[in-house]
């Protein structure tokens, strides 16, 4: 049984700043890098024995971090970058004798790119929404028939990306190799619908976070026998049929008084309005008129967890009478916990993912409390109380030297580190 392993890019810089990408060659941001770290020592307990990525760089970069971050996953290979022999830029003088049993392939291949966005690349999404109107650009982002001005709609990444896979991809997996996938939204998506045969209306629902693994059971005929862990119940093979899914519960509604919306208005508009402010408020006004977490996720590029905390955090101080520039702003805390560098924060799970007797530590499965000695041992950190420990692998939902699957973005490194 073959493990086929499927991760979008990490954060890029343009996904911090709500612009639509496309094609555009856009690197990680540090938090991209920090997201796909993560899901390298989530992968830990895997053997990859071939990638394959899309012919953008953020993609190619997420994928060799998550290679070569934690050595397990390469088995002792060394990662190589495999280049066409008719790519007019290599000519084939990359090629040599070598020992395919201490190589790792990587192969960049453009038909894995992201959806083309054609006229709307390098936009800022919000201020695309304004001018053409929200409904307009939700249908060229998330439709899959209609293209946005001359781009691509998701039915034409289906085009280029299904056959690929069944020709390139799905051998490997008969095959019995690993394989891990390090692409886009758009183009895992349509790898996504072939393997779970959702519908068009099906899978322009579906979200996958920056960097976050999604690892599925592939049999030698190249089917899928299960995905995030476990067997595909009779509920998802109802879904992949097109039948109803189960209803979600909504979240608490917010209802605004017309001056609360008119100041949440003026926030927006602000010239010297905080980005962060701004952010808040817009999620309130969204909430307002009737989204959910996950489409105001969506709609502003921000995390569940995010959507879901400004909501709490604007009702709580609805109903504490506070004004309403206070229910947006950052809760102080006093004897809050001490904070830590993402580099810090980033050494945690990597220690975490490591055996406890690589550190002379006589136990089988570390606890929060042998993890803080450790980190301050090492000087990490100068201290760490255990359960502080707990709180940022619960956050990160890690769980130490237990292979799992994620269905949710761990929180950006900003909120672990409160």
């Amino acid at each position: 049984m073959a493990k086929l392993i499927l991760t979008r890019h990490g954060q890029s810089l343009w996904n911090a700043e709500n612009r639509f990408t496309g094609w555009v060659d856009v690197p990680l941001s540090e938090q991209g890098r920090a997201e796909a770290t993560i899901a390298s020592c989530k992968l830990k307990d895997y053997r990859v024995r071939v990638c394959f990525t899309s012919m953008l760089f953020r993609a190619i970069e997420t994928a060799i971090i998550i290679l070569t971050e934690v050595d397990d996953i390469c088995d002792g290979r060394v990662p190589i970058i495999k280049h066409d022999l008719d790519d007019a830029d290599w000519h084939g003088w990359d090629r040599y004798k070598g020992d395919p049993a201490q190589e790792l392939p990587v192969y960049p291949c453009a038909v894995l790119d992201e959806r083309y966005y054609g006229d709307l690349q390098g936009l800022d999404k919000a201020e695309t929404a304004t001018k053409f109107g929200q409904e307009q650009v939700q249908l060229w982002r998330r439709s899959y028939h209609t293209a946005p001005p001359g781009g691509e709609s998701l039915a034409d990444t289906v085009k280029r990306t299904v056959p690929f896979f069944c020709d390139r991809i799905q051998k490997h997996l008969i095959a019995g190799d690993n394989v891990l996938v390090a692409a886009h939204g758009n183009s895992l998506r349509s790898i996504i619908k072939y393997l779970e045969n959702l519908s068009e209306e099906e899978i322009v629902k579906v979200e996958l976070g920056t960097a976050v693994p999604i690892v599925y059971d592939i049999d030698g005929q190249g089917q899928m026998t299960s995905r995030l862990g476990r067997k595909l119940s009779s509920y998802q093979n109802r879904s992949m049929n097109g039948e109803s899914a189960l209803p979600q519960l909504a979240p608490p509604p917010v209802k605004l008084e017309v001056d609360e919306r008119e100041q949440l208005e003026r926030l927006i508009k602000g010239h010297n309005t905080a980005q962060q402010l701004a952010l808040r408020a817009r999620i309130i006004l969204l909430a307002d008129a009737g989204k959910n977490h996950r489409e105001i996720a969506r709609q502003l590029q921000v995390s569940h967890q995010t959507a879901r905390l400004w909501r709490q955090r604007w009702l709580a101080g609805q109903s504490g009478g506070l004004e309403v520039i206070e229910r947006l702003q950052d809760e102080a805390r006093s004897g809050a916990p001490a904070t830590f560098e993402p580099e810090q924060v980033l050494h945690l799970f990597k220690l975490a993912c490591d055996a406890p007797s690589e550190y002379g530590r006589p136990i089988s499965q570390w606890t929060n409390r042998e993890l803080a000695d450790e980190l301050i041992k090492q000087g990490i950190v100068e201290t760490i109380s255990p359960r502080h420990v707990g709180r940022l692998l619960a956050e990160a939902d890690l769980k130490p030297h237990q292979s799992g699957y994620w269905l949710n973005p761990p929180p950006t490194l900003t909120s672990m580190t409160r």
